[in-house]
């Protein structure tokens, strides 16, 4: 049975010699042997040092950073949420709503301590453009 050539499976269609390698790719033919017993370059990665108030390139130690992230993302899916308590009470689950809320409630709270701890922070430490 013969096959239409779309429906040809690939290796049929290149063994014809009608597929052929793309730009900048090998021919199985052309497939360089490798010596025996070679063994690749292991690659180093080096990591910076890791400091207790590591700033990076914002001037602001990771620990401000960070905490400035949480407290973004808590009161950013608390505005998300207000959507959803609306979408749940639209249809009539309002028990998902009442969910919903207890998960604002929990990262409006999230939110307020990040803020707290932040405050803390800047009274420690120098919080100023390391540049």
């Amino acid at each position: 049975m013969v096959l239409p050539a779309h429906e040809e499976p690939r290796g049929a269609i290149r063994a014809a010699g009608l597929l052929r390698p793309g730009p900048g790719s090998r021919a199985p033919h052309e497939v360089r042997a490798r010596p025996r017993g070679y063994v690749p370059p292991v690659r180093t990665i080096r990591r910076p040092e890791v400091t207790a108030m590591a700033t990076g390139e914002t001037g602001f130690s990771d620990v401000m950073y960070d905490l400035v992230s949480v407290q973004y993302h808590a009161l950013k899916a608390g505005h998300d949420y207000g959507q959803y308590v609306r979408d749940a009470r639209n249809a009539g689950y309002d028990d998902v709503a009442s969910f919903f809320e207890e998960v604002m409630t929990e990262d409006s709270r999230r939110a307020a301590r990040c803020h707290e701890f932040l405050r803390e922070l800047s009274a420690k430490e120098d919080t100023g453009s390391t540049a």
